[in-house]
């Protein structure tokens, strides 16, 4: 009873069952809505291991095994995803866009973009304006 208390299950990819703390997890989870809120910063691993004082090792290994993906690129699709509202939703040029979801380096920026959505920025803000203006036209 008190292991059950203590510890908690995951499944991996193939359905095996992983045990961790308790405390682990949750600091994993905590980490990961610490992410979610600063992600327009630069997040290190070594940094929020620090922080949130948790070994690197077992920090990226939980993560990947709870979210099922890097704690890298759960950070990038975080970002990408708050750009493509940005882009939607303001006139921003595409690098104080970068600049604004933590990228330093628009070039870095624009191929994770388009490695995500199959589109330039660029692409991405002209097509989908232009399906809202048919849209807003049908609907009137």
């Amino acid at each position: 009873l008190i292991l059950t208390l203590l510890d908690l299950s995951i499944f991996d990819k193939n359905n095996k069952r992983i045990y961790y703390q308790k405390a682990y997890v949750e600091k994993v989870k905590e980490i990961k809505a610490y992410m979610d809120e600063h992600y327009h910063e630069k997040l290190l691993i070594g940094e929020l291991a620090e922080r949130f004082q948790i070994s690197m090792t077992m920090l990226k290994k939980i993560f990947k095994d709870i979210y099922d993906t890097t704690i890298y690129n759960s950070l990038r699709e975080t970002r990408i995803q708050n750009s493509k509202k940005l882009l939607l939703e303001t006139n921003e040029k595409i690098i104080d866009i970068a600049c604004k979801v933590g990228y330093t380096n628009a070039s870095k920026y624009a191929s994770a973009f388009k490695e995500i959505t199959g589109l330039t920025p660029l692409i991405y803000r002209k097509i989908h304006r232009k399906k809202r203006e048919e849209l807003a036209k049908n609907n009137k």
